[in-house]
């Protein structure tokens, strides 16, 4: 009987507990660059979702970006990986899409702060077909 008592007593602090924890995820993730990231890769829906998608994984250097391609680009997606070191932004990055870089296929632009300084991630002509990369162009770090 004493446990129960107890248990009774402690109910409203474990609930009191719980709610906050509850309500500080949701006011976090919204303002996460974590959870940004994780949306833009992992919810395409169309072609520019992907275009955003794929930036953003050569951005953090993400292995879902494997995922993004044509599978004849893997080599090409190699030594971009083993070469660049992924940058997190701490903020929420701002997201440019343009429907058309120097040539065809689209062209992204990541603006974000990350490591102490401003960083801007650009990918121009994103080539997709059938919802895969099929060919991208310069990509630029500043």
């Amino acid at each position: 009987m004493g446990t129960n008592m107890n248990f009774r007593k402690m109910l409203p602090i474990l609930l009191l507990i719980v709610f906050v924890l509850v309500y500080g995820l949701v006011a976090w993730a919204p303002n996460s660059p974590l959870v940004q990231d994780y949306l833009l890769i992992h919810c395409c829906r169309t072609a520019s979702d992907l275009a955003i998608a794929f930036a953003v994984s050569l951005r953090n250097n993400d292995p879902a970006a494997y995922e993004m391609i044509d599978p004849s680009l893997e080599p090409r997606l190699d030594d971009w990986m083993n070469v660049h070191r992924g940058k997190r932004c701490t903020n929420l990055a701002d997201t440019v899409l343009g429907g058309k870089g120097t040539k065809e296929g689209y062209r992204v632009v990541l603006d974000c702060f990350g490591e102490n300084r401003w960083l801007t991630f650009k990918i121009d002509n994103i080539v997709i077909n059938d919802m895969k990369v099929i060919d991208w162009g310069d990509v630029r770090e500043e």
